[in-house]
């Protein structure tokens, strides 16, 4: 994720020194002041791409915010459990969530320039879903992302409806790109759905006909 990040080795030795230690002391009071530092650098170096980032960002918001934040409950069937949803750049590559939280990397150009919005609907959505429990399927990381996926492409043709757009369907991440090939039955699964739980266990149901191989493990 921070392939461009140049970290000294002298540092990397002093955090493997730390694993498993409480986060007290004198050498993890110094190495902690050592990693700000590290990376209170790469931000500044990182500036220009940031700002370009936020830029997008607030593009995105100023254009869709108010209309796209009320779509991932019409489409999961799932209140917001949270008041507010923040969106920041990142000096990261994609797009990742924690909490209520969707930080947007700076790279690579092709997602920026072509899968920002659907991305972020996406991150929406398992922000929406978070709370969802599918451990009784057979796959249920792997359903779930498929589901959302699958909910986020509804969402951005009520889009492109709405707007009088051209957003792009999200593509299935990599590990289930051989999936592709059923594009029909997966559009299917969430044709007449109003929640997501029954989507992801079509969705499952789905992966076990196949002989699914479970990717995304706990």
């Amino acid at each position: 994720m921070f392939k461009f990040l140049e970290i000294p080795d002298e540092l990397i030795k002093k955090v493997g020194m730390l694993l498993g230690k409480e986060k007290d002391g004198i050498l993890y009071e110094e190495t902690k002041s050592e990693v700000s530092e590290l990376f209170d650098k790469l931000w500044k170096s990182k500036e220009k791409e940031t700002e370009s980032v936020l830029g997008l960002l607030n593009e995105s918001v100023k254009k869709y915010d108010n209309w796209l934040i009320r779509q991932p409950p019409i489409f999961t069937g799932i209140p917001w459990h949270y008041e507010e949803v923040f969106v920041y750049p990142n000096i990261h590559s994609w797009a990742t969530k924690a909490g209520n939280y969707i930080s947007v990397g700076i790279t690579p150009s092709h997602f920026l320039r072509e899968e920002l919005v659907p991305v972020l609907i996406h991150e929406l959505v398992h922000i929406n879903t978070d709370q969802v429990k599918l451990d009784y399927l057979k796959y249920p990381q792997d359903s779930d992302e498929i589901a959302n996926t699958l909910l986020t492409n509804k969402i951005i043709q009520a889009m492109n409806k709405q707007f009088n757009i051209l957003v792009p369907d999200l593509k299935l991440a990599a590990p289930f790109r051989e999936y592709n090939k059923y594009a029909n039955d997966l559009a299917k699964i969430v044709e007449n759905a109003d929640n997501f739980s029954s989507v992801a266990e079509k969705v499952d149901q789905f992966l076990i006909s196949k002989a699914h191989l479970e990717i995304y493990k706990k």
